[in-house]
């Protein structure tokens, strides 16, 4: 499956909305985050962490 999007902003801003830490914590707090995000960033890439706990009866079948 291939999943495209278009925004009107450069890479750059988006990347930065994307990695904020203000707009990650309302996603934390809207998806069901169990502590702040990190974002570790290097020269070459971002990674952000978001601990998560789903909780067991949304658990797909196939995974339980």
């Amino acid at each position: 499956m291939l999943v495209s999007r278009e925004y009107p902003v450069s890479p750059g801003e988006l990347l930065d909305v994307l990695t904020d830490q203000a707009f990650l914590d309302a996603r934390n707090e809207n998806f069901g985050g169990k502590a702040p995000s990190t974002i570790e960033r290097s020269s070459e890439s971002v990674v952000v962490v978001t601990p998560r706990q789903l909780p067991l009866d949304q658990v797909p079948a196939a995974f339980k």
